[in-house]
């Protein structure tokens, strides 16, 4: 009977589209299921632990941070995750500036070139490879009352200075200079916590 078979197929017709309505669904699910699984990928899945400073940090060596290894996508997100857990951890402490010696990874310290400005200083929040470069112009002084842990001294700092450093929330290189005395001190401080050589 001829009311039973099937209908034949035409070739030469265009398949049938999709509905702009099912276009926009199909979209925000792929949307949904990539960013889901960016944020597997890409999470930080090593638990970070905050260490009080201690004078034993001195003992503690820093390595500056290549441009291969800031450049990686893993590794900024590391940092990110650092930037975060130092800003609750500034919440509820009484620091001014933490450092990676304050940072331990799968029981082993931080070694990235790396400092945390609980208050930032001059725009700067996080920064990484830090170094002062002092020229003619550092001509003024300042007693510089610094405090690591259980130890105080006061020490003659000289600025102005230029910072070169990496910011460690947008990931790009700067240089900046530093008029400001207690804003100079705080930097020369934590420059030195990091290279080991306040102690």
């Amino acid at each position: 009977m001829k009311c039973c078979r099937p209908r034949p197929k035409n070739l030469y017709r265009e398949p049938s589209q999709l509905h702009n309505s099912q276009k926009k669904c199909l979209y925000i699910l792929l949307c949904i299921a990539s960013t889901s699984l960016l944020t597997f990928f890409l999470r930080d899945t090593t638990p970070v632990l905050f260490v009080k400073p201690s004078i034993s940090d001195m003992n503690f060596e820093t390595d500056t941070v290549d441009s291969t290894k800031i450049n990686d996508a893993f590794w900024r997100v590391s940092i990110r995750h650092i930037n975060t857990l130092l800003s609750s951890v500034c919440q509820d402490e009484n620091y001014m500036v933490l450092t990676n010696k304050n940072i331990e990874s799968d029981n082993v310290r931080m070694k990235d070139n790396y400092i945390y400005f609980c208050h930032p200083i001059s725009e700067i929040q996080a920064m990484v490879n830090g170094r002062v470069v002092h020229s003619d112009i550092s001509t003024q002084t300042i007693r510089c009352k610094e405090t690591y842990s259980s130890k105080t001294k006061t020490l003659i700092r000289h600025f102005p200075f230029s910072l070169k450093y990496t910011d460690a929330v947008d990931f790009s290189y700067k240089t900046k200079i530093i008029r400001d005395g207690i804003a100079a001190c705080t930097i020369l401080h934590a420059i030195d916590i990091v290279n080991s050589v306040w102690d």
